[in-house]
């Protein structure tokens, strides 16, 4: 569910609702999201089994970057 081809953001919207479809019909679902507390809640909510929310580089050990992106 890319809603961005350049960044990979996710189209958040399309991903929740993947997310129920595919749990209803028995998938294990682990969705990559945006870092927004409020869109992993929703994705747990109709099922997935865990999130991984979109933090820094692989490897970089800084974690989420959303106070460096913004300054």
């Amino acid at each position: 569910m890319i809603g961005d081809r350049e960044t990979l953001y996710p189209d958040v919207t399309e991903l929740i609702d993947a997310t129920r479809r595919l749990t209803d019909d028995g998938f294990v679902v682990l969705p990559y999201c945006t870092d927004d507390p409020v869109v992993c809640q929703r994705l747990a909510d109709v099922g997935a089994a865990a999130v991984m929310p979109m933090g820094s580089l692989i490897g970089s050990g800084m974690g989420v970057a959303t106070r460096l992106r913004s300054s």
